[in-house]
């Protein structure tokens, strides 16, 4: 069971060790949904957001 959780997060560290995967979906998500949404002016402050909590759990790691 070790030996998956260790491949499992190397095959994650590949592709999103620096949260760069992470910001482009939180975007990409952004722009399909947040117009959609009875949002309004809160839109930029919920990317914003969204980026931050990005941002801050990627940064706690210590990678």
């Amino acid at each position: 069971m070790k030996l998956l959780r260790r491949c499992l997060d190397e095959l994650w560290a590949l592709f999103v060790d620096d949260g760069a995967l992470a910001v482009v979906g939180w975007v990409a998500v952004a722009c399909l949904a947040l117009p959609l949404a009875p949002a309004g002016i809160w839109s930029g402050p919920i990317l914003f957001a969204g980026l931050s909590v990005i941002f801050l759990l990627t940064t706690r790691t210590g990678r």
